[in-house]
């Protein structure tokens, strides 16, 4: 008989927000962790969702990363990133460590 709860099938279809957790709870993270390695696709939108949150609110972090995603997904929103990634630029006035910014957000993909 399978062990359901280690059924990777489970974590890659799952929909996180019908679970109860304690918050903060060790297992909640565990279970969002195996999750997203496995492409559950809640999860993703999920996240997806928070990115442009944090990006609206001025997250340079996130910021980067929405505005590369959006370069990358073709020309029709190429002009968008460079707008939102221009601006976040003049609103620090100028200060904006790219390269920095570039090194944290490579961190948390390896």
């Amino acid at each position: 008989m399978v062990d359901f709860v280690t059924s990777d099938k489970i974590y890659k279809t799952i929909d996180t927000i019908r679970l109860m957790f304690r918050p903060f709870s060790v297992h909640m993270y565990e279970v969002l962790r195996r999750c997203r390695k496995l492409n559950n696709p809640h999860i993703l939108f999920n996240d997806g969702m928070l990115l442009q949150d944090a990006a609206d609110k001025g997250q340079l972090d996130a910021i980067l990363v929405l505005g590369m995603m959006l370069m990358a997904a073709g020309s029709e929103r190429k002009q968008e990133a460079l707008i939102m990634l221009n601006n976040a630029y003049i609103n620090t006035r100028r200060s904006w460590n790219l390269r920095q910014t570039c090194y944290k957000v490579r961190s948390h993909l390896i």
